[in-house]
């Protein structure tokens, strides 16, 4: 992989992973070595900060993230959005 240094670069690997809804286990993975000419990441909530998204923009690189989460009302011991889900209950 090449890096910004002149003449150097660094073996390694691309790896790319998807993750099951339920269970949070890897489902599919594929390890690449190859080449491209453009690229598209998808960044994970918690491992991503908006100085790598600025880099990424900058060097051409499309981002896609989720929402951040941004509400102040779960360190204040609050629920939030996230916390609730729906059940609809058939009454008879």
């Amino acid at each position: 992989m090449a890096t910004s240094g002149r003449g150097s670069g660094v073996v390694g690997y691309n790896v790319q992973a998807a993750v099951g809804i339920r269970h949070h286990l890897i489902v599919t993975h594929k390890v690449n070595t190859g080449h491209t000419d453009k690229l598209d990441v998808i960044a994970d909530r918690g491992y991503y900060n908006s100085d790598e998204i600025l880099a990424c923009d900058e060097a051409d690189i499309e981002v896609t993230s989720p929402k951040p989460m941004t509400s102040e009302n779960r360190s204040k011991g609050r629920f939030v959005k996230a916390d609730f889900r729906y059940v609809k209950i058939l009454l008879i």
